[in-house]
């Protein structure tokens, strides 16, 4: 993975087993993944920031944009099967990465380009709401753990974890609608409904919705 003409370049060649036996799903990861991102191989020592080419090294990599999600990540710790969502009543996730260790996991469901959802002050609040809703009905049926903020994953890309991929269809948000209710969920265009602060609070933290609010008026 080089750098091309002042470009990433992703046609790399594959380092991982990941990328030599799901060459199609592992370009596609890749591709979303931020240019610049945050990672360790060590939770415990923190997060650093690195380009995409050698972030990929690492254990542990920040999964989407900053104010833009395109994966829908659930931290499931306890051990898992791979068919699980069969007894859950769950879409089939696009690939699951298990620490072999314990056999817990990552389950990562990859959105449909037409349905990104923006999270700056430009994004949809309808949006942000119907994807809440999905995450939020996923995450009770898989027991995942609701704290977890879908900042950093296990790199599918690191040997130490095991990738399975199960396929590679992308989700639009109405492939959900059998498994949350919509209707609960009111036009928000032109109406007051829940904030833009309330939403980082949840999935950032307090602290950081404080810092961002107080950096754009500084």
């Amino acid at each position: 993975m080089k750098p091309s003409g002042g470009k990433l370049d992703t046609s790399y060649v594959p380092f991982s087993n990941f990328e030599r036996s799901e060459p199609e799903t592992a370009k596609e990861i890749y591709k979303r993944l931020p240019r610049q991102m945050l990672v360790t191989n060590n939770l415990s020592l923190g997060l650093h920031s690195e380009e995409k080419t050698l972030g990929v090294r690492n254990r542990y990599i920040q999964i989407n944009h900053q104010n833009l999600t395109k994966m829908m990540v659930f931290d499931v710790d306890n051990p898992v099967s791979l068919y699980d969502w069969k007894y859950l009543d769950i879409p089939v996730p696009n690939l699951i990465i298990i620490n072999p260790k314990n056999q817990h996991c990552h389950m990562v469901y990859l959105l449909d380009y037409n349905n990104f959802v923006c999270r700056s002050e430009h994004g949809r609040l309808k949006d942000i709401l119907i994807y809440q809703a999905i995450y939020n009905e996923l995450c009770n049926r898989l027991h995942a753990d609701s704290r977890y903020v879908q900042k950093i994953m296990k790199n599918p890309f690191h040997n130490n974890w095991d990738t399975q991929v199960l396929h590679n269809d992308a989700y639009t948000f109405d492939d959900f609608s059998k498994y949350v209710d919509f209707k609960s969920i009111k036009s928000f265009e032109g109406s007051v409904g829940r904030s833009e602060e309330s939403f980082m609070r949840e999935q950032e933290g307090r602290n950081c919705t404080v810092f961002e609010r107080t950096r754009f008026y500084a």
